[in-house]
């Protein structure tokens, strides 16, 4: 998609990075491998919860020097 000034972009929506069994631990691999391939992070955090793997996430953000909201 195009954003005003900014020009194309393109918008990755991950797996939950709290995502439990076989197929959720998966998931959350891919998504990290994601994480290693951005220029910005949107953490969304639903019902309020803000715990281990949000920390973590930001963690990964700040290694791989993401900006992130």
């Amino acid at each position: 998609m195009e954003l005003g000034e900014v020009g194309p972009v393109v918008l990755i929506d991950t797996a939950g990075i709290d995502d439990t069994g076989d197929i959720g631990v998966k998931r959350i691999i891919a998504t990290k491998k994601v994480i290693k391939r951005i220029n910005l992070g949107v953490l969304v955090i639903s019902d309020n919860i803000f715990d281990t793997p949000e920390i973590e996430i930001i963690k990964d953000f700040d290694e791989y020097n993401i900006p992130f909201l």
